[in-house]
This record gives structure tokens, C-alpha cells and sequence, in this order.
């Protein structure tokens, strides 16, 4: 116990590395604008995020994800403008719960003229009538594309069994009901979402950080908007239960969530940590045993709202489907009670802390894995920054004083299988 202990305080107290060129500043108009030198070879990436979620996007959330591609504007289905592309610049946008995000990255040298192309939209952010068609094309398809998909199903169902009515639900509809939005419809949902008062702006990558703020913080300032206030959500009430459903040959997926806590509670804390303890079970007697091709514990801390702790398991011989959600079972029970070892605790915490410093200032600043990595590093970064800031060092401390004792005790009140919501996908005869 005293080694371990040791261990722990020597790896805690050494000094993290810090970003090489880092520095922040707030807009005139209530955005921020956030610049992260270093790494990356000769690639930059531009990230921008507004809250612009599927969570604020009332019932129909198909104006939430058709504003991305209305904000890029002319060309956005070829990624960026012809004139951008030129330059080996692309575009990606996604929207998840809290955010609507878009990434622009390529070669530095193009820098300027992809921020000169992105003020303009700022600025003003109208689209014509066939910009407005091409996007809900696209979207149709992608909606066709999902809806042949059966674990897309399973999940969407998942949600809404788990979230009920609450707007997290959202987040997993992605085959969509109801009427479509208007042009009009959509252009409020961006006028009131995509202002400067609301944006965060990251540039990241081959830059000076300074030299970046220097050159645009002035442009930027000149932007006006008004931040638009987040619908309140309702507290969620979990549900529980059970769906089995018919898929394809050799996607075997059976899926355990249980219900997220509040973000930056001390419960909140305990749950990341019995994620990490029980991922590593997971991982030894599951998918080390040859049981299944990946098994795997994940909790989204750095979300907003409260994500549910998901239990994976993948690629398994359905006949073993009694077996597989038994050794899970047995797995939770340990959890409970204690049964693992001081050194999983550290390596829980480990992990956690390594993902904190990896996109704070007590990281290394970029990666320098080229453009997917940087894109991924940014993502991460905007959403730790945006949803993860205040309660950020709380849940550090919280993180560095967790125990064995009280990882089991959390999991003995909240890791109970009636609390969970399950989901398996087996070929249909093996669901008989």
C-alpha cells in the first residue's frame, strides 16, 4: 500500500510540460478567441464552436444540423469554396448535444485567407435559396444513410428509453420524424446561434499565438452579437430497461449505460474513476480472454450535461450472449465490492489526468501527428474549455484523492443493474 502510494505522489508532483504559446482573449462582443502555438508540422486548424447543440434546438432537430453546413456558405458541400480547396484547405462540421462544431484545417500558408473567408460569414451569415436545397439533400441522404444502420437504431432507442423527454435525447436522433424546417426557420436558428456572442474560436497548430491575436483580435472585436442564452434542461430523471434487437451477422454489440451524474459533483468524480477501474476489467477478462474482440468502460467527463457511464462489449459468438452479460455482471459486482487492485486505481487515475493536462495548459500543446490529430486535439480542447473550465481544477483534486474505498462505495449505491439501461444486437435467430 505505502508503494503504491509513493508512486502515486512522485507521478502527481512532477512537473507537467507546458504549452509552448498559448494565450486567450475575450471579444468585445462576449465571444472568446483561444490561440495554441507549436507541433503540427506546417498545418493549422480552426476551430469553431457555438452553442448551437441539438439540445437547443426544440423538437425538430434537423435546423440544428443543417446550420452548419448554411454558415459555411457557397461551396460548403466541396468542403470549403473552390478557392480554399486550392489552397489544401478542408472543411468537417458536426453538432452533438451542447455544440455545433467546425473545423477548418490545412497547409499555414493558407491561413489568412481562410480567416479572411470566415469574418465574411461572421459578418453575414444569409444563404440563398439553393444553398438552403443542397443542404437538406445532403442531410436526406445522411438520414437514409443511418437509417439502415441497426446499432443507429439501437442507440436512438437507447435514448430515448434512458433520456425520456429530456433534450439529451436529442443527441442520438438521427433518424428524424415530423416536418422539415423552412429557409426562414433555419436562417432564425443561425441568426440567434451563430453571433460572435456565443462563438469560441480556436486557431491551433503552425502559428505564433500572439502574432495570431495581434493580426485578427481587431477584426474580430469589430463583429456584433449578442451571446444567446442556453435553454434551460430539465433534471433528468433516468430510466431502465431492456432492448434486444435483430442486426447483422458478426455485429454483435451489447450496450450498458448507467445514468450520468452531475457535472463537477464529487459523485461525478467517483464515476470517471470506476469507468477507468472497470475498463481495465473489462479489458483483462473479456477481450484479454479472447471473449470478445473489444470491451471497454467510457464516461464523457467533459461533457456539459450528465452522460451516461457506458459498458461496450463487441464482436462476440452469439451463443456466448448469456456468458458475455454474466462476466459483466461479475465484473460490476467486484467493482463493488472492492475487489481490485490499488494500481488499476492509480493507472484510472492516470488516464484521467493525462486526457486533463493533454488539453490544458499543462499539456504539450498540439500533436504533431498531422491534420487528423490536430482536428481531434482541437475538438477536445474546445470542449474541455467550454464545459470543463470552472469545475476543471475541483475535479482534478477530486480525481487526485479518490480511493479504492470510495470507487466501491460509489459503485455499491449507483452501479446496480436495475439502474442501468441495456441494449444488445445479435443476429435475429440468435435473439429467438
Amino acid at each position: 500500500m505505502m508503494r503504491f502510494a509513493a508512486i502515486l505522489a512522485l507521478a502527481l508532483a512532477l512537473p507537467a510540460a507546458a504549452a509552448p504559446d498559448w494565450q486567450e482573449a475575450t471579444l468585445a462582443g462576449g465571444g472568446r478567441v483561444l490561440a495554441v502555438g507549436g507541433g503540427a508540422g506546417d498545418y493549422t486548424a480552426l476551430l469553431l464552436a457555438f452553442p448551437a447543440g441539438l439540445s437547443q434546438a426544440g423538437d425538430d432537430t434537423r435546423a440544428a444540423r443543417l446550420a452548419p453546413a448554411l454558415f459555411a456558405g457557397p461551396g460548403w458541400e466541396f468542403g470549403l469554396s473552390s478557392d480554399l480547396r486550392r489552397l489544401g484547405w478542408e472543411m468537417r462540421h458536426r453538432v452533438d448535444a451542447d455544440l455545433a462544431l467546425i473545423t477548418l484545417d490545412g497547409p499555414s500558408a493558407g491561413l489568412d485567407t481562410v480567416m479572411d473567408y470566415l469574418l465574411g460569414r461572421l459578418k453575414h451569415p444569409e444563404f440563398d435559396g439553393d444553398l438552403f436545397e443542397a443542404a437538406c439533400a445532403e442531410l436526406r441522404r445522411d438520414e437514409e444513410k443511418w437509417s439502415a444502420n441497426a446499432e443507429v437504431a439501437l442507440r436512438q432507442e437507447l435514448a430515448e428509453l434512458h433520456y425520456g423527454d429530456h433534450p439529451y435525447a436529442r443527441a442520438s436522433r438521427r433518424l428524424e420524424t415530423g416536418p422539415w424546417p423552412g429557409a426562414a426557420e433555419a436562417q432564425g436558428f443561425l441568426d440567434e446561434r451563430y453571433g460572435s456572442g456565443g462563438l469560441f474560436l480556436l486557431a491551433a497548430g503552425d502559428l505564433s499565438a500572439g502574432g495570431f491575436l495581434e493580426r485578427w483580435l481587431p477584426e474580430l472585436d469589430r463583429l456584433t452579437g449578442n451571446a444567446p442564452a442556453l435553454a434551460e434542461l430539465p433534471p433528468l430523471e433516468p430510466g431502465a430497461g431492456r432492448l434486444e434487437r435483430p442486426g447483422e451477422e458478426r455485429r454483435e454489440l451489447l450496450i450498458l449505460q448507467f445514468p450520468g451524474e452531475e457535472p463537477g459533483s464529487a459523485a461525478a468524480v467517483q464515476q470517471a474513476l470506476a469507468a477507468g477501474v472497470l475498463h481495465q476489467l473489462l479489458q483483462r477478462d473479456l477481450r484479454g480472454r479472447g471473449m470478445a474482440m473489444s470491451a471497454s468502460a467510457w464516461l464523457d467527463f467533459s461533457a456539459r450535461g450528465p452522460r451516461p457511464l457506458e459498458v461496450q462489449v463487441r464482436g462476440f459468438a452469439p451463443e456466448n450472449r448469456q456468458l458475455i452479460e454474466d462476466t459483466v455482471e461479475e465484473l460490476l459486482r467486484r467493482l463493488r465490492e472492492g475487489e481490485f487492485s490499488q494500481f488499476q486505481v492509480i493507472t484510472a487515475k492516470d488516464v484521467i489526468l493525462q486526457r486533463m493536462d493533454k488539453h490544458s495548459r499543462r499539456g504539450e500543446g498540439p500533436p504533431r501527428s498531422g491534420a487528423a490529430g490536430l482536428r481531434a486535439w482541437c475538438e477536445e480542447l474546445a470542449r474541455q474549455s467550454l464545459h470543463g473550465r470552472e469545475r476543471g481544477e475541483r475535479f482534478r483534486q477530486g480525481v487526485m484523492e479518490g480511493s479504492l474505498e470510495s470507487i466501491s462505495a460509489y459503485a455499491r449505491e449507483r452501479l446496480l443493474m436495475e439502474r442501468g439501461t441495456t441494449g444488445l444486437l445479435l443476429p435475429g435467430a440468435a435473439l429467438d
